[in-house]
């Protein structure tokens, strides 16, 4: 029973960081100057994300693999 208490505040903190995080790359977003910038910055941001965490990937490209495979 603790383990699933400690999980819980664990999770707890992470969603509000997380909140945060993204309220504030959206403040930042409004000031782009062109919306069409908005999915360059999204796509730089996944890219830099898989790029020095790869395993955030790893479901995708098993299930891009199934999808060619079949």
């Amino acid at each position: 029973m603790p383990y699933y208490l400690l999980v819980g505040i664990v999770c707890g903190v992470f969603s509000l960081y997380f909140s945060s995080a993204v309220r504030t790359t959206e403040r930042h977003l409004e000031g782009l100057a062109s919306p069409a910038l908005k999915p360059l910055y999204w796509g730089a941001l996944i890219g830099f994300m898989v790029f020095f965490f790869p395993p955030i990937s790893v479901g995708v490209y098993d299930f891009l693999n199934l999808f060619i495979n079949c």
